[in-house]
């Protein structure tokens, strides 16, 4: 019995440390899972946005609310993600002023409002074609290498919102 005992105390251990290694495996990679889908969302729709512009200026902007519509899609992700950081504290203070200065810097820009498109002047349509030309210095855009380093994705958003004129 005595040998048992001890077999099953080992086994105890083992199982143990085996779940202490599963649970800090488990804790790693959520921090790491609730960042992604929210930067990558927003890269994957200012890659959109920046083929919009382009699809836009090569029509003749025949159908301007896409990039308007966009446009205000990545406003509104923005802040969801920067609120989301102020309850959970996923990413460090620095990042969020960096999204922080994007969303500010975005916002400028003519953005659909519910059920009412924006009309775009001759002004507002340069505007976001300078806008694409920016996103595409900052490594975003069409047929550009894009992967999911937060890092990076940080230093694109921070070389993105810098280049970026306030005011337009």
């Amino acid at each position: 019995m005595n040998a048992k005992r001890k077999w099953v105390f080992r086994a105890s251990l083992f199982l143990n440390l085996v779940l202490a290694v599963v649970l800090v495996w488990s804790i790693v990679n959520l921090d790491i899972s609730k960042k992604k889908p929210i930067y990558a969302d927003i890269q994957y729709k200012l890659v959109e946005l920046e083929g919009l512009i382009a699809f836009e200026e090569e029509n003749n902007w025949s159908t301007p609310h896409l990039v308007t519509n966009k446009l205000s899609n990545i406003v509104d992700l923005l802040y969801l993600g920067i609120d989301a950081n102020r309850k959970w504290l996923w990413t460090s203070a620095e990042d969020v002023t960096v999204l922080e200065k994007l969303y500010s810097k975005l916002s400028q820009y003519p953005v659909d409002e519910l059920y009412k498109h924006a009309v775009l002047e001759a002004e507002d349509k340069e505007h976001y074609v300078e806008l694409r030309a920016m996103l595409r210095e900052a490594g975003i855009g069409m047929r550009i290498s894009h992967g999911y380093d937060w890092g990076l994705f940080i230093q694109k958003v921070k070389k993105l919102y810098e280049s970026i004129p306030s005011p337009l």
